[in-house]
Order: structure tokens, then C-alpha cells, then sequence
């Protein structure tokens, strides 16, 4: 791919990253892409981000790109679109960044639950660890009271979309298809990136009639029990490598993870969205349905699923053309 001088970049650009560390890799892998982080150009080298430490942030492009591989910059593909509608979401957005939170390990748990991954012995042991660890950071918010997820691509994807009020107007990023993005792929078998895809660990469980009966618990008692097992950083980080290396190493097996294994780690992060604070002017994708007294817990979780937004699919999206990797 061609280089692209990053003083041509424009405000409304989107920002492709490719990081080395090994959780990093691990979501590249199990996504199906060659990126881990997304950011949002904003003009005058400034980046709006989510990152681990900080939340939501205005960032100096040079400290942003920083321990990245290669960052890939692309453009809104209508010409001649005026992206302030863009940046003044965006601002809105940073001007509450403390509000909000990010943790990769929910974006790597989030991949593990939607796509379908390929498959190695280490994998199963990472998929209950980050879906755990996830399902405590989520607890963490519920338990300050006062912040939201706002994970990379969903910060950015959430400024285009929420741009106008109007859906699907001219600054809103196609993801996949509406097959893909609901209940309903399971009637078309669609196979498009974004949204919870066939043969998914949450589509596998959303076919399972038993699983979805039970799903209801709260398993209120998690907060309690969640130091005493909940991996640390370090744990993942070890597996998530192990994991790039098995793949490397072509280590891959046709047996996929029993989701019934994986069903309290589930019902756990399924559990923790329902008791996030939500305010401001726009529904959050993570907040639960009007209708929550009357919808199964999995329902409300899956159709959260459904809408999240990975960096691979700002990635694939062809609302946006490439620039090139920034020199």
C-alpha cells in the first residue's frame, strides 16, 4: 500500500492502527484483520481516541501513533461531504471524556463472542479469561456510578453515525448488512463482517433453546466472587501471545469451543451491561431496551452485540477509502 504524508490528512479522517503488543495481535487475529485501534482525526495533528488510560481523549497525533506498526488513514468516500457535523459530534463527545471508559480486554471479548475465530488449544482458556475480565470492568463502571464503555471503533463509528439525526443519512459508515447486525441472520446465513456471524460463539448460543431459557440469572453474587477469579493483565497478555503463536505456528484445530462451557462466563458480561449508568442526548449501543422488564436478558445482550463496532469493520467498511499508511 502507498504512503500517505500525514500533512495531507483532513479533519474527519479515520485512523487505522496496527499495534504489536500481544493482545493487540490477538484481536487482529481473531477479527480477521490487520488492525487493533481506531482514532478520529481532528486537525492540527490532534486525535480523538479512547484509550485505557484517559477514556475518551484529545491526543497529539506523534503520541498517538506511538508503538504502532503502521497507521492507515482513510476518508469519508462521498466527495465534497462538510465533515463539521463529524468533528462537532466528536467534540461533544471529548468534552465528556471522563464519562467514559475503555478497556481493550472488552474489545477482545466482545471479537471472541461475534466472530467466528479460528480455533487453537490455548484459545478457549483466552476466551473465558477475557469475557471474565470483561464482565469485571464492566462492574467496575456499574459500581462507580458514573461511567460508561466507549470502546476505540465505537467512538469513532458513533461520530459519523450520530452525525445527523436522520439514520442512514449521508455521514452514516455501512457495517456489514442488516442480516449480519441481528436475529435475523440466522434466516439468511449471512456471512458479512460486523454484527454477531454465523457459527459465532453468541450465535451458537442464541440457537441453543436451553442456554436462552436460563440466561435470565443475574448472578448477582459475581461482584463478590469476581477478585477471586478474575485473570489480571499479565494472564491475558501470556495467553493472548500464546495464542499468536499457536496460529503461527498453524496449531489450528477443527473443534470449536463448547459455548456451554463458556455459559456463566456469559451470563456474567450479559449480567454487568444491565447495570451500566447511561445519560446524555443520545441512546448509548450498550444501554439496555425500553422494553427491559418484558426481554430476555440474552436478547437485550445479543442485540448490543449486534451493534458493536470493531476496528476491522471501519476497516472493510466501503463508506471510507484508503489514503495510504501514514509516512
Amino acid at each position: 500500500m502507498t504512503t500517505f504524508p500525514a500533512s495531507r490528512l483532513v479533519s474527519g479522517d479515520v485512523l487505522l492502527y496496527r499495534g504489536t503488543a500481544a493482545i493487540s495481535r490477538a484481536i487482529q487475529l481473531l477479527d480477521g484483520t490487520d488492525v487493533s485501534h481506531a482514532g478520529l482525526y481532528l486537525g492540527n495533528r490532534r486525535v480523538g481516541e479512547a484509550l485505557v488510560k484517559g477514556g475518551l481523549v484529545n491526543n497529539a497525533l506523534a503520541d498517538s501513533v506511538v508503538d504502532c506498526e503502521w497507521v492507515l488513514a482513510r476518508r469519508q468516500s462521498a466527495a465534497g461531504v462538510d465533515m463539521q457535523p463529524v468533528l462537532d459530534r466528536a467534540r461533544w463527545y471529548l468534552d465528556q471524556g471522563p464519562r467514559y471508559a475503555y478497556e481493550q480486554i472488552l474489545l477482545l471479548a466482545m471479537i471472541c463472542l461475534t466472530r467466528r475465530v479460528r480455533v487453537t488449544p490455548v484459545l478457549r482458556l483466552l476466551m473465558r479469561s477475557a469475557i471474565d475480565r470483561a464482565a469485571a470492568h464492566l462492574l467496575d463502571l456499574v459500581n462507580a456510578g458514573n461511567q460508561e464503555p466507549m470502546i476505540c471503533s465505537e467512538f469513532v463509528f458513533r461520530c459519523f453515525d450520530e452525525a445527523l439525526p436522520e439514520a442512514n443519512d449521508r455521514y452514516s459508515l455501512q457495517i456489514g448488512s442488516a442480516a449480519s447486525r441481528g436475529l435475523a441472520w440466522a434466516a439468511t446465513g449471512a456471512a458479512e463482517s460486523g454484527g454477531v456471524q454465523p457459527h459465532s460463539l453468541l450465535a451458537r448460543m442464541a440457537e441453543d433453546a436451553g442456554f436462552v431459557g436460563t440466561i435470565n440469572d443475574p448472578k448477582a453474587a459475581f461482584a463478590a466472587r469476581a477478585a477471586e477469579f478474575v485473570p489480571g493483565h499479565d494472564v491475558l497478555e501470556s495467553l493472548a501471545e500464546r495464542y499468536v503463536q499457536e496460529v503461527a505456528e498453524g496449531k489450528i484445530v477443527d473443534e470449536e469451543p463448547d459455548h456451554r462451557e463458556l455459559a456463566d462466563s456469559v451470563r456474567n458480561l450479559a449480567s454487568s451491561v444491565r447495570g451500566l449508568p447511561f445519560r446524555g442526548d443520545r441512546a448509548s449501543r450498550w444501554a439496555p431496551a425500553a422494553d427491559s422488564d418484558t426481554r430476555s436478558l440474552f436478547d437485550r445482550f445479543f442485540t448490543t452485540a449486534a451493534d458493536f463496532v470493531t476496528p476491522g469493520d471501519l476497516l472493510k467498511t466501503p463508506s471510507l477509502q484508503d489514503l495510504g499508511k501514514l509516512a
